[in-house]
């Protein structure tokens, strides 16, 4: 038999382990967790060397790009001209090496819009375009911050590394309209499909003065993808906005398309598309180009010539050379994109014939 004091040192032997066993228990996941601080910490310092290896890179391209506008305009806009693709391409590819990637896609396609105008607007379509290139390495040298620059230049950023991703203000729930998409082939081998939607509810974001983009890059083998929306569609969804000087585009972090008619009275207001793109350019003065809804309107065609829309704000010219014939009536809205010269009909409301793509 043992004696009684041997079970009590047994039993503080036992409690003693159970007590380091918890401990030791306890203890392993604060190293985890200081491991943990320590690879995110790491993590963050590189990411801040490779942001700010970036934004030396861009500095440097954008100094030669502004010494490349003054050698065009000192040697002529009409020899730069006979030579736009080949110089073009050289100053594209040195953007590319500074990171600016999407700035050197605009400067790639240059000579293929120059080509698409008549040849006494083309020194003045190039003059505008130098100039905006000019205006937007001036403001992100000015500011490295800029996010409306940076994103000229870059492209956008995820939602994930947005620094103002979590702003309400850039965040909205309602109903909105599928009022146009647009699918253009790039030079770099990427399908651009721009989906635009128009709010159906009393003014659901205060600064929206255009119609929402979501912007959408895939490679051209894919195809155009299932799951795209449709001219007409109506949708309750949740639209995240890009933080900018002027709000228009945006990601939809769910949405759930509506079964209901579209009434043409929730889309019977318009907007002045020549005015608002002047609005645009005095907050962003290297904007491409705007959309929204015109309003009423109607198509009419010159005997030998282009076709107009005329609007309540006046006429628009437009680049398309053809249009289905059930857009020749009276529409009672249209979505246009307008560049600050000729407009493009992307889509045409008809109280007979409904939502016409163009």
């Amino acid at each position: 038999r043992r004696p009684a004091g041997d079970t009590t040192k047994v039993v503080e032997t036992i409690n003693r382990k159970n007590i380091a066993d918890t401990d030791q228990d306890q203890a392993e996941p604060i190293e985890d967790a200081e491991a943990l601080q320590r690879k995110q910490a790491q993590q963050q310092q590189r990411a801040a060397q490779t942001a700010l290896s970036t934004q030396q890179a861009l500095l440097d391209g954008l100094q030669e790009l502004d010494l490349w506008i003054h050698d065009q305009l000192r040697t002529g806009i009409l020899a730069f001209n006979k030579e736009l693709r080949e110089r073009t391409r050289r100053i594209a590819s040195r953007m590319v090496d500074a990171k600016a990637t999407t700035l050197a896609s605009r400067i790639d396609e240059l000579a293929s819009v120059v080509r698409d105008v008549p040849t006494e607007r083309q020194p003045e379509l190039i003059v505008q375009e130098l100039g905006c290139w000019l205006l937007l390495s001036r403001a992100f040298q000015n500011n490295p911050l800029d996010l409306d620059a940076k994103r000229a230049l870059c492209g956008a950023e995820s939602r994930a590394t947005s620094p103002h991703n979590d702003l309400k203000s850039f965040h909205r729930q309602g109903r909105w309209l599928c009022i146009g998409e647009q699918i253009t082939n790039r030079r770099d081998g990427l399908i651009s499909h721009s989906t635009y939607l128009w709010p159906l509810d009393a003014q659901p974001v205060a600064d929206l003065h255009s119609a929402v983009l979501l912007q959408d890059f895939y490679p051209a083998s894919t195809g155009k993808r299932h799951g795209s929306m449709r001219a007409g569609t109506i949708l309750q969804a949740a639209v995240q906005f890009y933080p900018s000087r002027w709000l228009q585009r945006a990601t939809l972090d769910d949405f759930q398309p509506l079964d209901e008619p579209l009434d043409s009275a929730s889309i019977a207001c318009g907007i002045d598309i020549s005015q608002t793109f002047i609005s645009a350019r005095q907050q962003l003065p290297w904007l491409e180009h705007v959309t929204g809804l015109v309003g009423p309107c109607q198509l009419f065609k010159e005997a030998a010539g282009p076709y107009w829309l005329k609007t309540n704000t006046g006429l628009l010219p437009l680049s398309q050379h053809s249009f289905p014939a059930a857009a020749g009536g009276p529409l009672s809205n249209a979505c246009v994109r307008w560049n600050g010269r000729e407009a493009e009909l992307l889509t045409a409301f008809s109280a007979t014939w409904g939502v016409i793509a163009c």
